[in-house]
């Protein structure tokens, strides 16, 4: 390590407890006092840091997106007008989740129980890809990237929905002008791929 990096190694024991001096572990009684804890602190980083948003992997925590255990977060961001952006599809691929836990179909409840709180999902749900172009053809708060998987089997059809004008469409078309001219017919750039139809 110290001959690629030129960086000094130290040894941790690993039989021995072991506890930050600058930032000490906070260990929380229930999963809900956890998340009681992450609510304060979007109020705290919203008005002290300035934060911007509040990004989720729900699958990660072994729980969808529409479990209750968010919802206090969803209320928050509303509150304090911030966009939430919820990690959807990947799970396919992460050892030791449940698949279906990433799957848009969890966004569109969290889309209708919270109508005025603005969704961007990450990842554009693969290999849920209809999916999630159906839950974000059905909210007008719902909007995707699908940055990873441009070049995915199926992911022509983030391109097919970005260029078709549908009557479902309610009160505007909300396909983002620069998607449609940052692509071709041979495909597409992770730095411009956010979707919200």
């Amino acid at each position: 390590f110290h001959k690629i990096y030129k960086l000094e190694v130290v040894t941790i024991p690993t039989n021995k407890n072991n506890q930050r001096k600058d930032l000490p572990d906070r260990v929380f009684r229930s999963e809900k006092g956890k998340f009681q804890a992450a609510v304060r602190e979007i109020d705290r980083a919203v008005t002290e840091l300035g934060m911007k948003g509040v990004s989720l992997d729900p699958y990660m925590h072994r729980a969808p997106a529409d479990d209750r255990i968010y919802f206090p977060i969803y209320a928050k961001c509303v509150e304090h007008d911030i966009p939430v952006i919820l990690t959807a599809g990947p799970g396919a691929f992460v050892e030791r989740t449940v698949m279906a836990d990433a799957s848009p179909a969890k966004i569109d409840v969290v889309a209708r129980y919270f109508p005025e709180l603005t969704i961007i999902a990450s990842h554009g749900g693969y290999p849920y890809v209809l999916e999630m172009i159906s839950v974000a053809l059905r909210h007008e708060n719902v909007y995707f990237e699908f940055s990873g998987y441009e070049l995915f089997p199926g992911a022509d059809n983030y391109v097919q929905a970005a260029n078709t004008n549908t009557k479902r469409r309610r009160t505007k078309v909300r396909t983002t002008r620069v998607l449609r001219s940052c692509y071709n017919e041979v495909g597409a750039t992770s730095k411009t791929n956010a979707l919200g139809i």
